[in-house]
């Protein structure tokens, strides 16, 4: 889990210089280990979003959307 944290931030890190392939690499590493991490899935869609790869980023969107409706609201 404190890896995910770490990989999260060094993908935002990549965001923020405009180096959103490098990005996407970073926020790749925790949504292989726990592929729920709307973290990093959120990091990585914008990142895939700002390089035009329109599908990808609606993929991870998509992945977020569905983990969440299943959290029960209160």
């Amino acid at each position: 889990m404190y890896k995910n944290i770490v990989w999260n931030d060094h993908g935002r890190s990549h965001f923020l210089k405009g180096e959103f392939q490098e990005a996407i690499n970073n926020y790749t590493w925790p949504i292989n280990s726990d592929s729920k991490d709307v973290i990093a899935l959120m990091g990585r869609g914008e990142a895939y979003y700002k390089l035009r790869k329109y599908k990808e980023a609606l993929s991870d969107y998509t992945k977020i959307l569905e983990f969440t409706l299943r959290i029960p609201m209160f």
